[in-house]
């Protein structure tokens, strides 16, 4: 095949997607050993997918400067497809329609972003490699290689919201155009996995972004939830393919998120996911008929994540909960709900998640995780109840050598209940304790940490500091009113939920309250100077790595701003009031600790301004910080080798400033 670049045809899946340089047990005995190259590799695989009749299986292969993708007959681990894409292309998932033939979405590095980002291209191709074709795209053009057809650009994205073949070539597609902001609208097409041809069954209701949809059992779309430029959900519903569309939830008058998780089968009823205005988000059954709700789960903390579907594909057997170290909830008994019991039973203190099953339901895809370790996946059979292990994502990095991480549960001032994590280092104790590192996350909203392995920690971990990850107000996960709590909280409550939290955290004999630091990127880097203005007295070092500084240039650079729906949302989430006030540039000279900056030059998210005013007014304070700017990366850094670099300045202006007393 001449329109993809092979690497081998046939190999072990050691050989084709898990190949990497393993540490020499002999030199390393733990993981303050390691090299930061080993914590920054890229995974050895990801986006693991079986074949709908379980002979198959696929995994993505992230390299530094591209995507490689590879299919495994499962009888004898032999690759029976082994490509990679050019330099600078992607492959973001992959989906198998049939038994040979797979849907790519496609994706680039934009220098917004510091992970590939689906531009909403599909291409396809045949389980041994044959039948390439790019089906979809704004491009053109086949992304991995040149001798393909090339097909028409369109100024628009394609989401695939079929998982098998219709009528034998074709998959259901929803098509937004780029230009959706300026009010065209979305449409539903059927599309040809071997041509990329499109029969458009219709136009979308409404011109928002999509939040979810659902497909009845014979692949009509029936329900379709979208967000307005105001954030606001739209629920809308037909009764069969004839029928008209329908607004049958508004949550500008019900203050109410209803968006669509799964098909109940023959009755006229539907999941939903039910975001109320108060409460974390709920697993419902809606009956459109009536508008009215069969609450299935009503978490009390954290809220449902997602459903969990059997063997049919449509029904869920089980929830999977946000909170604490992440737990299932079960619905239905059933083989499916047999298996996740024994998955208990099998990883005590892991989560065991079946994430796929083959049409015939006789073999499952198994996702292993915890604190300590990252993705495992292994392949169960039902008659034998055998498992089969395929390995670990990073299995290099031995769970033996991780910290545990404890789910923590406290009280905001002014009431209101956080969840956090604390990773303390090995050997913390009350007689050697450890200094604490209070990372934000990103986002901020709608974004929230949680329990499972997380690479950043554990390296600051493996180099003896501990870690605090709050989910403030404003964080995903908790419900609608958890994160509208975080509106126009920026360098308020948001900020002083760090600091409750902190104070309880910092009460433990295993952390030394004297030797604290704040390190965040993006909104974190925002809220760890802001840590640094507003608690200049207990933080002793202050990183902020592509880090909003000036509120105000939110609104005249960067990105955001080029979007119709992302000034909205900036008018909601900051405002346009206080914005100088909460801006930590205006109050540089109030940070007493030393800080680290360091910046994306192609940061298109947030430019670099932000960081070249910040070290301006340091500088002018007496105050001039530490400086790393990395020219080829932008909002985050991506390559490993970037990333390391990036890593060794973060832990030597620890070292300096907190580590040592």
């Amino acid at each position: 095949m001449k329109a993809v670049q092979w690497f081998i045809k046939i190999g072990t899946l050691t050989a084709c997607a898990m190949a990497f340089a393993a540490p020499d047990p002999k030199v390393i005995a733990s993981a303050a050993d390691l090299p930061i190259s080993e914590w920054v590799k890229q995974p050895s695989f990801e986006s693991i997918r079986i074949s709908p009749d379980g002979k198959h299986m696929s995994m993505i292969i992230p390299k530094d400067d591209r995507s490689a993708f590879a299919v495994l007959s499962i009888a004898d681990m032999k690759a029976t497809m082994h490509v990679q894409q050019r330099a600078d292309e992607y492959i973001v998932d992959a989906n198998w329609v049939s038994n040979e033939r797979i849907v790519l979405e496609l994706g680039q590095r934009f220098s917004g972003n510091d992970a590939p980002t689906a531009t909403g291209e599909l291409a396809a191709v045949d389980y041994n490699g044959k039948r390439s074709a790019y089906l979809f795209g704004y491009r053109g053009k086949m992304s991995t290689g040149t001798n393909i057809k090339t097909g028409a650009a369109e100024r628009a994205a394609a989401t695939l919201i079929s998982d098998r073949l219709i009528d034998d070539r074709y998959i259901m597609t929803i098509i937004r155009s780029f230009e959706a902001d300026a009010g065209t609208p979305s449409r539903w097409c059927r599309m040809d996995v071997y041509s990329g041809a499109q029969r458009c069954e219709s136009n979308l209701p409404g011109r928002g972004q999509l939040e979810g949809f659902l497909l009845d059992d014979k692949n009509v779309l029936r329900a379709i939830a979208l967000n307005d430029v105001d954030g606001l959900t739209h629920l809308h519903y037909r009764a069969d393919q004839k029928a008209d569309w329908e607004k049958i939830a508004d949550e500008s008058k019900t203050s109410e998120g209803i968006s669509p998780a799964a098909w109940t089968g023959t009755e006229q009823q539907f999941y939903v996911y039910h975001s109320r205005a108060r409460g974390p988000t709920a697993l419902s059954k809606f009956d459109p008929a009536t508008g009215k709700f069969t609450v299935v789960h009503q978490p009390t903390s954290a809220s449902v994540g997602s459903v969990l579907l059997g063997t049919d594909r449509r029904t869920p057997f089980a929830v999977r909960l946000l909170g604490g170290r992440g737990s299932i909830k079960p619905l239905k008994k059933g083989a499916e709900l047999d298996l996740v019991m024994q998955l208990a039973s099998t990883f005590p203190g892991e989560v065991a998640t079946p994430l796929q099953f083959s049409d015939d339901g006789k073999v499952a895809l198994v996702e292993v995780k915890s604190d300590l370790t990252s993705s495992d996946y292994y392949l169960y059979e039902f008659a034998s109840k055998k498992m089969t292990s395929l390995g670990g994502a990073r299995q290099w990095l031995n769970a033996d050598w991780m910290a545990p991480t404890e789910p923590m549960l406290s009280k905001a001032s002014d009431g209101m209940e956080l969840e956090s994590f604390l990773t303390l280092p090995l050997g913390a104790s009350k007689l050697t304790p450890a200094p604490l590192v209070v990372i934000p996350h990103g986002g901020p909203f709608g974004v929230k940490d949680d329990w499972y392995f997380e690479t950043e920690t554990q390296l600051l971990a493996s180099r003896g500091y501990a870690v605090l990850r709050v989910n403030f107000r404003g964080s995903g996960g908790y419900g609608k009113k958890f994160e509208q709590a975080g509106f126009k909280q920026w360098g308020r409550a948001m900020q002083t939920d760090l600091r409750d939290v902190a104070d309880v955290v910092l009460k433990r004999e295993e952390l030394d309250p004297d030797r604290v630091a704040i390190f965040g990127a993006s909104y974190g880097g925002y809220a760890a100077l802001m840590g640094g203005v507003q608690e200049p007295e207990r933080y002793k070092a202050v990183i902020s790595v592509v880090g909003v500084t000036d509120l105000e240039l939110m609104y005249t650079r960067g990105d955001i701003e080029d979007s119709l729906y992302g000034v909205k949302f900036m008018e909601r989430a900051i405002g346009r009031a206080q914005l100088a006030e909460y801006s930590p540039v205006n109050h540089a000279g109030k940070i007493k600790a030393p800080v680290l900056l360091i910046h994306g030059k192609l940061d298109q998210r947030v430019p670099i301004a932000h960081a070249e005013r910040m070290k301006k007014a340091l500088e002018a304070a007496g105050n001039a910080p530490e400086w790393y700017v990395e020219s080829k990366e932008g909002h985050g850094f991506y390559t490993p080798e970037n990333r390391a670099a990036m890593y060794e300045k973060v832990l030597a202006f620890l070292d300096k400033h907190v580590k040592k007393r």
